[in-house]
């Protein structure tokens, strides 16, 4: 199939207007995905680092998006990180 032709195949179906919420709804799952592993309070290592969980991200705009940077972590060290939960794994108490 040329481009062409799916170019115009795709131009040519109907489209469906975003359904409301969809995109919130996504982003509490993520969320009680997330405060279910991490509560507040929690030790953990960032990096190897050891901080404790001191908030959620909530942010939907600017440098540090909720979705790639949910938690908020104060080391051991005094710095706050906004991280990302790959980052992020439990401490051994």
């Amino acid at each position: 199939m040329s481009i062409e032709i799916a170019y115009t195949n795709l131009s040519r179906r109907p489209q469906r207007p975003p359904q409301p919420g969809t995109h919130v709804n996504a982003k509490m799952r993520f969320m009680r995905r997330i405060t279910a592993l991490f509560g507040i309070g929690s030790n953990v290592l960032v990096n190897g680092a050891a901080g404790k969980i001191i908030g959620y991200n909530i942010s939907d705009f600017g440098r540090w998006l909720s979705i790639s940077h949910p938690l908020i972590v104060q080391l051991d060290t005094g710095e706050i990180l906004f991280s990302p939960s790959s980052e992020v794994s439990q401490a051994i108490n």
